[in-house]
């Protein structure tokens, strides 16, 4: 490691582009990120930490755990104060005024070529955000799924999920709660999530 560390970095040096999370329209110092999980996946990622955590159990029993719980409010639709709460209803626009509306299982932005476990997006605008929505309905979580395996996810069009690139989203729900890389920020009605593109930084990428 000490001789890579001395040796020419140019051929490893990579630049990556960032989000930029701004909550309201007031000017305001943004938070810089890589990857953003909202609705559904924010709500599962909360349930484990506040919940399932504090029960001092090893991790992996703990993801599983909250798998199950996710699964069975889903598709059971059980209802109980320790199973995860249904997502709230979403508001997300993006360019020229488009915009989508409802509950989603999972809504993901990042900056990566890769989404979820999905291959690489070739073709795709490079230097854009990329916005992940499934709807909350067992069917459309199914096909994401096996879309996912697939290597489809983003390269062709699924009943239930959607897949945007935008230079800037806003996000607006009711207290609805958003992560971008490990930190938690709500999005209200009339105080929405905007995200941006960053200016890009540079990371050394080392392979395993």
């Amino acid at each position: 490691m000490l001789n890579f560390a001395q040796a020419d970095l140019s051929p490893h040096i990579v630049a990556r582009e960032l989000i930029a999370l701004r909550c309201g329209t007031a000017e305001q110092k943004p938070v810089i990120g890589m990857f953003l999980g909202g609705a559904g996946l924010a709500d599962t990622i909360l349930y484990c930490r506040e919940k399932i955590y504090p029960l001092g159990l090893p991790n992996g029993i703990s993801h599983a755990i909250t798998a199950v719980a996710v699964l069975a409010r889903l598709f059971l639709r059980l209802k109980s104060g320790f199973l995860p709460p249904q997502p709230g209803k979403l508001a997300v626009s993006w360019r020229n005024s488009q915009s989508l509306t409802g509950r989603f299982s999972l809504l993901a932005v990042t900056t990566l070529d890769k989404v979820l476990l999905s291959g690489e997006l070739k073709g795709l605008k490079r230097g854009a955000l990329r916005l992940v929505a499934i709807e909350e309905r067992p069917t459309s979580l199914l096909r994401a799924f096996f879309a996912t395996l697939a290597g489809k996810l983003g390269h062709s069009s699924v009943s239930g999920v959607h897949f945007e690139e935008s230079d800037e989203i806003s996000i607006e729900g009711e207290s609805s709660k958003v992560i971008l890389d490990g930190e938690t920020f709500r999005a209200e009605i009339g105080r929405p999530i905007f995200l941006k593109l960053a200016q890009p930084l540079s990371f050394v990428r080392i392979a395993a």
